[in-house]
């Protein structure tokens, strides 16, 4: 009886599907765009080619992008789990946020990464605030510790997905997505601009240190792609208090080194805005 009604549940099913009509591109699109990760999306995206819908077509769409309704504003709260360690990441969104307007985002990684997650018992941690204000934008402050630094691979798969989050909820503008650090914050953003370069605009190091994830005692996860840095303006600031602010960058295949005279300088803030990503790298290189 079990195998017979088994049966006939698997011909109703068939029947159902065969005469389903495939969903239109407006509505293919609503679940495309609604989907909560990249992982989500990857799975319906199909549905925009069962739509019988022109290649043409689906392009436009995708250039359109997805409608933004407003949203938080202040701080907001984006709790992730990294290494069995959760993590207090916080987004600053401006309060003049329109969400018709795409709006630049900056991940700052702050330092003192090597400090245990505090127990269950202990004070809680400082929180994360941005020590770089500048004009209108969006600051993700990523949380790291000892066990999550930036130079291990869940850490930066953590940035990578706290940045789709907030792109999925936020018309952050693409083209002016920038990762600022201090300290450990800046040695972070050398790995990143080394292990995940794709995504920035620009990378602005301050204080950081390329040579301690070049220490194997430092226990910096995979391979690093030096070459990497070639398809990301770079503006490494590093001195000290009291003192004018040596800076040395790159943009577009030229060097230059000048002096900022403020901390961290309005100087470093106006560099980042004019630094578009860019459309394709400026190098590949071939691994065999």
């Amino acid at each position: 009886m079990r195998r017979t009604t088994f049966l006939f549940a698997m011909l109703a099913a068939t029947s159902v599907a065969i005469g389903q009509q495939p969903p239109t591109l407006d509505a293919a699109f609503r679940t495309f765009w609604e989907a909560d990760s990249v992982a989500a999306a990857e799975r319906v995206a199909g549905r925009l080619s069962a739509t019988g819908a022109s290649f043409d077509e689906i392009l436009a769409g995708l250039k359109a992008g997805r409608p933004y309704a407003k949203q938080k504003t202040g701080r907001v709260d984006l709790t992730s789990l990294v290494s069995g360690t959760t993590l207090d990441n916080v987004a600053e969104v401006p309060e003049d946020y329109d969400p018709a307007r795409p709006i630049a985002l900056r991940v700052s990684l702050h330092g003192g990464v090597g400090r245990p997650a505090p127990g269950p018992n202990d004070d809680r941690s400082r929180p994360l605030t941005n020590r770089i204000p500048g004009g209108s934008e969006l600051v993700l402050h990523p949380r790291a510790w000892a066990d999550t630094e930036w130079w291990k691979a869940g850490q930066v798969d953590n940035v990578l997905r706290l940045v789709d989050r907030l792109k999925r909820l936020y018309n952050v503008d693409e083209s002016h997505i920038y990762v600022t650090g201090i300290s450990d914050g800046g040695t972070g953003v050398y790995y990143l601009a080394m292990r995940a370069a794709t995504l920035w605009s620009a990378c602005l190091p301050l204080n950081g240190q390329p040579l301690v994830i070049a220490n194997p005692a430092t226990g910096a996860d995979g391979e690093l792609y030096a070459s990497n840095l070639s398809n990301c303006p770079l503006h490494a600031v590093n001195g000290g208090y009291g003192v004018p602010r040596m800076s040395t960058h790159r943009s577009r295949g030229s060097r230059a080194t000048r002096r900022c005279s403020s901390w961290p300088g309005a100087c470093m803030k106006s560099w980042l805005r004019r630094q578009p990503r860019l459309q394709s790298p400026r190098a590949t290189f071939r691994q065999v």
